[in-house]
């Protein structure tokens, strides 16, 4: 039978004098996932990105991105998306097979069930085996929830609340330190530790049950990833012309925990993840045989006896360079202090105890300091005369990412200006570095408001014509 199948090759003339070893796949896709695993697990312990819900911002290396910076929004996904779709266009669902964690801890099961079906009495019984799946499930489960939920809340307070069964009452109902942390971020992390117990449940059963399933017919990332595959993206190809050499032994289908035949399927299946495996295992088949296997991974087509890849292909990484270029330029021109004026409300300038008693001169700033560290910045007014402005605190040190609200008051009696409408602005200014400042624009009506025009309305932001604002100087 070999002898037979073993002509196929040497009839084309197609005979190896060399064997073919691609046993190293496998050993490199395990490492892709361990090192996948160790980098997801790493990152908010060591500070590389940490997201900030309660004060809107997300700290990457240590540099504050606000939600508020569209800027740098449009420009993150601008240089993610064309990234990722170009991946996924070249090589499928690549993600899935080589570094997504379900698939890793999946894989570890399925190790356990043929170790236990074979030669090892102890885990013959369904009944034990079971509880060590069960236990495993639970426990990578619950260490997987804690380091997804340390991207959102950090790691030390995460883990002070989730030590012990108390701590995790106390994050539900009300913690006793809660009087040294700010209420919104407590509710955050409340919130938090909720949602670290449902995920938690959830990837448990997701372990214990669904596993491979899930990859299969239920995974969001993966259809996304599917959408931009296409006939030329990497994929496993089943050599039709020495199709006769195959001996039908089924391993390559039985090896694919996606259920996959690749002698069968076509060529561009959703289910392939591009693991490599049936190819190593065809390998192995035929090595005795000093032969190829009949399985090998392939990208585009050839033409001339030439790779071609579609000029598609190439739009992606072109966008990608593109997009980055004005990221980087972005973040050498970018000022790590935001100011914004807003009117009072009446009820806030009743409590507050302003010198105004009008909502139409008296104002609230928002100071935020999005540097890497503490700074020292100065409050004053362009297009007002300064006797007639009065500032709750004209000096502030804000630590790295923290923000406050100083309020101004505006005595019309003292604006001697000739218009009604009295525009002008604020400039926040670091005392360290003058370079780094913030302005912001507002207007106010010395003798009332204009029709309709409420208490606690955004005052007007169109650009004013300051009298004492340097011209040499533009708004960042």
């Amino acid at each position: 039978m070999a002898a037979m199948h073993a002509s196929a090759y040497e009839t084309a003339g197609q005979k190896s004098k060399t064997k073919l070893d691609r046993s190293w796949m496998s050993q490199a896709r395990r490492w892709f996932q361990i090192g996948f695993l160790a980098l997801f697990c790493a990152m908010p312990f060591v500070g590389v990105i940490q997201f900030d819900i309660p004060h809107w911002r997300v700290v990457l290396f240590g540099q504050q991105i606000w939600l508020n910076d569209i800027l740098f929004i449009y420009l993150v996904w601008g240089m993610m998306v064309p990234l990722l779709v170009g991946v996924y266009m070249l090589l499928g669902r690549v993600f899935c097979g080589w570094m997504c964690p379900q698939t890793t801890f999946t894989e570890v099961i399925d190790k356990f069930l043929i170790w236990a079906n074979g030669s090892n009495k102890l885990f013959h019984s369904v009944a034990r085996r079971r509880v060590v799946i069960f236990i495993y499930s639970v426990t990578v489960a619950w260490l997987f929830a804690f380091v997804v939920i340390s991207y959102f809340v950090t790691p030390e307070v995460l883990w002070f609340h989730t030590k012990t069964f108390w701590a995790w009452l106390w994050g539900l109902n009300g913690p006793k330190d809660r009087h040294v942390m700010n209420y919104e971020v407590y509710q955050a992390v409340r919130d938090s530790l909720r949602f670290q117990w449902v995920l938690w449940i959830a990837l448990t059963i997701d372990l214990s049950w669904a596993r491979h399933r899930w990859c299969r017919m239920f995974c969001p990332y993966g259809i996304w990833q599917s959408i931009f595959r296409n006939r030329h993206a990497l994929r496993v190809r089943f050599d039709e012309e020495h199709s006769s050499a195959c001996i039908d032994c089924g391993l390559c289908e039985r090896q694919c925990f996606m259920g996959v035949d690749p002698r069968k399927q076509p060529e561009l299946t959703f289910n392939c993840i591009n693991c490599g495996d049936c190819i190593v295992t065809c390998d192995r088949v035929f090595k005795k045989r000093s032969d190829p296997g009949l399985l090998s991974f392939v990208v585009g087509e050839k033409v001339e006896g030439k790779t071609r890849l579609p000029k598609v292909v190439y739009l992606p990484p072109l966008v990608f360079l593109g997009v980055g270029v004005l990221f980087v330029y972005s973040m050498m021109n970018y000022q790590p202090v935001f100011a914004s004026i807003n009117r009072v409300t009446e009820s806030e300038l009743a409590n507050q105890g302003h010198v105004q008693e009008s909502v139409y001169s008296s104002f609230a700033i928002e100071v935020v300091n999005k540097g890497r560290s503490d700074d020292d910045f100065a409050l004053s007014t362009l297009g007002i005369p300064q006797p007639a402005v009065h500032f709750s605190q004209d000096r502030v040190h804000l630590v790295a990412g923290e923000r406050t609200r100083i309020y101004l008051d505006i005595d019309p009696d003292k604006v001697n200006l000739p218009q009604t409408n009295v525009q002008f602005a604020v400039r926040v200014q670091s005392e360290n570095d003058p370079g780094i400042y913030a302005l912001d624009r507002a207007s106010f009506f010395k003798e009332g408001v204009l029709e309709g025009q409420g208490v606690g309305v955004s005052p007007q932001r169109h650009q004013p014509q300051l009298e004492d604002a340097p011209q040499d100087e533009e708004d960042p």
